[in-house]
């Protein structure tokens, strides 16, 4: 797309994907280097001067210096995970032999949408027309209550007119641009995967085979943390400043989670209905094989006709073993991909932006002393 050969002419990306090494400094420096500048130029860098100045805002600081190096390192995160349950679903031969080239022109569809000139051109002319229109909002939230490096009264500081007319578009044009990269995949998942991935019921991983799609799926992590990160710089600017309090901000973080795992892994909860089906149908078959099994070992080592062969010296044993292992893998299994023990540290990544709210009232032994009470 336009934002890729744009870091690509910048030498901040390669011929296949955007280099983090590279692109965090880069944009950070468009961002966060000038605002530091212009406030040092107008004395609104540190305290004294305005009741916020640029050094104590947490919101600003939470986008330029969290959120944005987060959405760039996204791009390589998610690249690779994709190609990766791409490669494993074609290895495994997760998709039927005649599906196979309606796959390869999914994803080439997929990424064709996802480096869209034209969705691209959207992002970037709305998002630099929403900042526009919805400044006078903007200013009057920040600076109605408080004297702030953004500027006083109704008029932007030139610091705050960079802020809203490059900073603030650049992290909220890739956070845009992330939205539809995530709407476009959960789609490929839902509408496409969904119906071919073969399941295989008695897999030890107790997801029928499609756990590896929890690892997939929590790729979007740094996206759903920049974000929370973003409301995290907000809240705490209303702890800091605007009088709230923690008990204030507990229903937003609340919210921010939840639908931070719901639009990891609400793709893969989508595949109860069909995992279920496949699993009792299983459970059936398996408990026929099992009737037959357990009748033919009884009658060969307990009926009337049973065997002089040695029963240790028999496979038979074995055998039924090797049965009551896969059949007891098959009543384990699990109604979706979604691996829970694989999807924590996607969530405790998406938790901390809001840890550091709680040392705005409280010190770091009340902190201690209420983790150690919820634990013991």
């Amino acid at each position: 797309g336009l934002v890729f050969r744009a870091l690509k002419r910048a030498g901040a990306a390669t011929a296949d994907t955007v280099s983090p090494v590279r692109t965090v400094p880069l944009l950070v420096a468009l961002t966060w280097l000038p605002l530091a500048v212009l406030t040092l130029l107008d004395g609104t860098f540190m305290a004294g001067s305005v009741e916020v100045p640029f050094l104590r805002d947490p919101a600003v600081q939470a986008r330029l210096l969290v959120a944005l190096p987060l959405l760039l390192v996204a791009e390589r995160t998610v690249s690779w995970r994709a190609q990766l349950a791409f490669e494993l679903i074609r290895e495994r031969r997760l998709v039927l032999e005649a599906e196979l080239p309606a796959l390869g022109d999914r994803v080439d569809r997929l990424v064709r949408e996802r480096d869209s000139w034209l969705v691209d051109m959207i992002v970037i002319v709305g998002t630099i027309a929403v900042m526009w229109f919805a400044k006078g909002a903007l200013v009057a939230g920040r600076m109605g209550a408080h004297t702030s490096w953004l500027g006083s009264g109704e008029a932007l500081s030139r610091a705050g007119w960079w802020y809203f007319m490059v900073g603030g578009v650049v992290v909220n044009m890739l956070g845009v641009r992330w939205l539809w990269w995530i709407f476009i995949w959960t789609r490929f998942m839902v509408g496409f995967l969904r119906p071919r991935l073969v399941v295989s019921p008695g897999h030890p991983d107790l997801h029928g085979g499609l756990a590896f799609l929890t690892m997939v799926q929590s790729g979007f992590a740094p996206v759903l943390t920049a974000i929370a990160a973003t409301v995290s710089g907000r809240l705490g600017f209303e702890l800091l400043y605007d009088g709230a309090t923690l008990d204030a901000v507990k229903v937003p973080v609340a919210v921010v989670l939840v639908l931070a795992v719901l639009v990891m892994y609400l793709p893969l909860l989508l595949f109860m209905g069909r995992v279920l089906g496949l699993k009792r149908r299983a459970l059936l078959q398996y408990d026929a094989l099992g009737q037959q099994l357990v009748a033919g070992f009884e009658r060969k080592w307990l009926g009337a006709a049973r065997t002089e062969e040695p029963l240790l010296e028999s496979s038979d044993p074995s055998a039924y073993t090797d049965y009551v292992a896969v059949y007891a893998s098959l009543r384990q299994m699990q109604p979706t991909p979604l691996d829970v023990r694989r999807a924590i540290p996607a969530m405790i990544m998406v938790t901390v932006p809001f840890l550091p709210l709680l040392f705005t009232e409280l010190s770091m032994k009340e902190i201690v002393l209420r983790m150690l009470k919820l634990v013991m």
